[in-house]
């Protein structure tokens, strides 16, 4: 399958919140909000749209990588991919486009958090790179060089 990565462009916020209905619609915890409701989480994160990637599959977005910036460091601050595109190496895909553009713009490492039960999340980041730097009560954050 052909994937194309893009850089969200204002006005695709609905467009965004579907996709993330969908790819964590049974979720292990219950993370669904509302769409108002979920953007202004996504702004207290630092979420920014120009850091913030899309996978599409023709012309449905199939997986995205929003990004944030807070507190001096660059941070996933959610991922998703839709189920019937897991498996497929969509993550890494992602990554190996989007690396060098955040190297461009003077990023050197990312952070993210992953709830330690998500083991399926936790091996598709460690094969893109990330390595565990630290344990929390339930998560554990996860960083790669860039």
């Amino acid at each position: 399958m052909e994937f194309a990565i893009k850089v969200f462009t204002p006005g695709h916020h609905e467009l965004i919140y579907q996709a993330f209905e969908k790819a964590f619609a049974r979720y292990e915890a219950p993370i669904l909000l509302h769409m108002e409701t979920q953007l202004k989480a996504w702004e207290n994160e630092g979420v920014n749209w120009d850091l913030s990637y899309g996978a599409y599959y023709g012309e449905e977005l199939v997986g995205f990588i929003l990004h944030g910036f807070k507190a001096e460091r660059l941070k996933n601050v959610v991922t998703g991919v839709l189920p019937e595109f897991r498996g497929q190496g969509l993550l890494k895909k992602m990554y190996l486009d989007i690396m060098p553009k955040l190297k461009d713009q003077g990023f050197n490492r990312i952070y993210l958090n992953v709830l330690t039960q998500n083991v399926s999340a936790i091996a598709a980041y460690t094969k893109v790179g990330f390595r565990i730097t630290q344990r929390f009560d339930n998560e554990f954050e996860m960083m790669k060089y860039i």
